[in-house]
């Protein structure tokens, strides 16, 4: 028995016939020492050391209410027993009685504070209570009087991960491996701190350890699956997440991570019923609520959604780590609420211990060298961000600014992203540093603001700017909402997308251009050919309505209102973009549910960008969604010649498509509720002249109104960019 597992055995003398059953229970001749204690205890009922000892003897069998029993037994005949304390102690701890643990551990350390166990002991009982800040007391005191142990280092480790001081954590867990290598839990427990610190690879070595020493360690599997799915190995952190289930059925966790593994892969009804199972094995788990609506969402499941978007929104007023805020965006249409869900989702996965302080300030005006700006993304490739953000990169002025992209995703080796390295004075893959690595890299390049084209979207990094990159950080266009982070100090916003009494709604402070938020790109190109009606599988002479957003935008409220148009609007269709075989049958599915003849939902492949900008001509009228606007298939749309009817939302990412129809000069296309929306698509498909009236002005607007003039955009950005340079040089210094 390790005095580090919590037990301690007294040193004290005894009778000969008490030491012959102590020898016989050292041995592990547990029923013949028991026997002899027991002998003892008829000859002498009083003797404290029988009864502590067959306690210990209980316990060694799993029998802890007889352990705890028996060594209770011991303090009634001798109530200054330290180490019966301190063992009792650990006995109601396995038990989870952990209040009395508390009150045992704390009389033997009244009795005898130099015990590391006691220390040890109540250390274990304050976290289990969710009292870290007392557990880190205690396991500190227990390391001063046992340095050499590891499990003490072992111990304070955890403490610190429960506060989220990963970065002493991880010295801590280092330090206890340095000591004894071969402790599985402390790999384990430092792969997943490395997972929150961004140090993958290093995460992936310390969970393979683990398994070497315990193969049947679920845990492990689960941290190794962790690792491997944020190095974009998701096929492999299936086979562990699926290994943790066989170990251990119940463990849910895992069937929440297989969940995202099989989301990643495409399997989204696997993935939607992995979640579900895990909600409901336990509904407690960080963001799984969320999840399980997200899994919903994204194959247009909607049974049952009304309920659970109800409980989302309930859970996250009071706080809960109820949905990650990249679905919220899709659910909740109250930017205040967003704000709440968002720093919800930052307490819990960005802990401020990994801010650095700024390191540099602008005591000098900017004019006497240039600025250096550096754009962070996974997405500089054929994607909707890269293809909005090329030309300002291309358009900034270079005797003012350097420019550097700092990538993190995969290279796709596309013609966006061979135009984007050449865009940018200097472009750097660093997929494979950690967050921390990567910031520390950008302050070495003396980066002056740091861009975060990402935000909280899908394999976004926001520990680089939790680590502190730049002195300035700004979130922009990738994520159209407050990231509830005290280390972002910036969002890019219009006076339509955050009207100035909403201001508050978010965390950072605004930075407000004069006209849309959005860049666009003037240079990006439809293919010369447009496939006809036919070859895209749509009536030749019907009114077609479009929406070009990804399925999960839409919710059931919406295509209420669309399947009524149809009805209204005889012969017309609905074509929609395909995100997955399995979204469409179920679109089809709640067509027919409402009356409507399910072929009259036409569904478009994905197909190459510039062939999806051609297609966009057969189309006569976009329908938008709500509460999360078309942004990008927006603007690629009216740069077409497609109007695009919108709802004028509350939040950010509903206040998108809005803001480019008036930088577009376009006031006629935002419906100020469903019903409104819904009268003006069944005016305008049957008022074909007024139709033609728009795209007439649309067409001659596209060259002359500020949305797509890339190179004025890219002035403006450069003011708000020199703005909060202004702002950060007036700052007071820190005390």
């Amino acid at each position: 028995m390790l005095t580090s597992s919590g037990l301690h055995l007294s040193n004290m003398k005894h009778s000969e016939q008490f030491h012959r059953a102590l020898e016989c229970h050292l041995s592990g001749k547990y029923d013949e020492a028991e026997r002899m204690y027991r002998s003892i205890l008829k000859a002498h009922p009083g003797h404290s050391g029988a009864h502590h000892y067959i306690g210990l003897i209980h316990l060694q069998r799993g029998e802890l209410r007889q352990a705890a029993g028996s060594m209770q037994m011991s303090i009634q005949c001798k109530p200054d027993q330290a180490d019966t304390l301190c063992n009792l102690g650990y006995c109601l701890n396995l038990m989870g009685s952990y209040k009395d643990a508390i009150e045992a551990c704390t009389e033997s350390l009244r009795l005898d504070q130099s015990n590391p166990s006691a220390w040890t002991n109540l250390g274990n009982a304050q976290r289990s209570i969710g009292q870290p800040d007392d557990a880190l007391t205690s396991f500190k005191q227990a390391l001063v009087l046992a340095p050499d142990d590891p499990r003490q280092h072992y111990n304070l480790a955890n403490a610190l991960l429960d506060l989220s001081n990963l970065e002493e954590a991880e010295v801590c867990f280092k330090r206890c491996l340095s000591i004894d290598d071969s402790i599985p839990e402390a790999h384990n427990n430092l792969s997943a701190c490395l997972v929150r610190l961004g140090s993958f690879q290093l995460a992936l070595v310390h969970a393979s350890r683990a398994i070497d020493l315990s193969p049947a360690y679920p845990e492990a599997w689960n941290n190794k699956g962790l690792a491997l799915s944020e190095i974009g190995h998701h096929q492999e952190a299936l086979t562990c997440y699926t290994k943790a289930i066989e170990i251990s059925p119940e463990y849910a966790e895992a069937w929440g991570n297989r969940s995202s593994a099989l989301d990643y892969l495409g399997l989204y009804q696997e993935s939607l019923d992995c979640s579900v199972r895990a909600l409901a094995m336990n509904p407690e788990i960080d963001f799984l609520l969320g999840q399980v609506i997200s899994g919903k969402l994204r194959i247009c499941d909607w049974k049952g959604l009304g309920n659970l978007r109800s409980r989302l929104k309930s859970d996250i007023k009071v706080g809960k780590r109820a949905c990650v805020p990249l679905t919220a965006l899709g659910l909740i249409d109250d930017p205040y609420l967003l704000r709440t869900c968002a720093e919800s989702y930052t307490k819990a996965k960005l802990p401020f211990d990994l801010v650095q302080p700024t390191p540099r300030v602008f005591q000098s005006a900017p004019s006497k060298k240039k600025v250096r700006l550096a754009y962070f993304s996974m997405d500089f490739r054929d994607h909707p961000v890269a293809h909005l953000i090329a030309g300002v990169i291309e358009h900034h002025c270079r005797d003012q600014f350097e420019v550097i992209g700092i990538s993190y995703g995969v290279n796709t080796r596309d013609g966006m992203r061979t135009r984007l390295e050449t865009a940018f004075d200097r472009f750097l893959d660093v997929r494979e540093l950690s967050g921390k690595e990567i910031a520390a890299l950008s302050r070495d390049l003396c980066v002056d603001i740091a861009i975060d084209l990402a935000g909280y979207t899908q394999d976004s990094r926001p520990e680089i700017f939790a680590s502190r990159a730049a002195p300035i950080q700004i979130n922009y266009l990738g994520f159209p909402g407050t990231m509830g982070a005290k280390f972002m100090d910036y969002i890019i916003v219009d006076p339509i997308v955050v009207p100035r009494q909403e201001y508050e709604a978010y965390s950072e402070k605004l930075l407000c251009l004069p006209n849309s938020y959005q860049a666009n790109d003037n240079k990006r190109e439809a293919a010369g050919r447009c496939p006809t009606r036919g070859e895209l599988g749509l009536p030749e002479s019907s009114f077609v309505f479009c929406c070009f957003n990804n399925n999960w935008k839409i919710l059931p409220e919406i295509f209420d209102c669309w399947m009524r148009i149809l009805k209204s609007v005889e012969g017309s269709v609905l074509w929609l973009l395909e995100s997955n075989s399995t979204a469409s049958s179920n679109l089809q599915r709640e067509a027919q549910a409402r009356g409507i003849n399910p072929r009259r939902l036409v569904f478009a492949k994905r197909v190459e960008h510039s062939h999806h900008l051609a297609r966009h001509r057969v189309a006569d009228l976009f329908l938008d969604t709500s509460p999360y606007n078309a942004h990008t298939s927006a603007s690629d749309s009216l740069w077409m010649g497609l109007p695009v009817l919108t709802l004028e939302g509350r939040s950010f990412a509903g206040r998108v498509a809005q803001s480019l129809l008036i930088s577009l000069g376009i006031n006629n296309l935002v419906a100020k509720n469903i019903r409104e929306y819904e009268s003006m698509a069944i005016e305008l498909a049957m008022q074909p002249g007024k139709l033609t009236e728009i795209k007439r002005v649309i067409s001659q607007n596209v060259t002359r109104a500020p949305l797509f003039k890339t190179s004025h955009f890219a002035k403006n950005i450069e003011q708000a960019y020199l703005q909060a340079i202004d702002m950060q040089r007036k700052r007071p210094p820190p005390m």
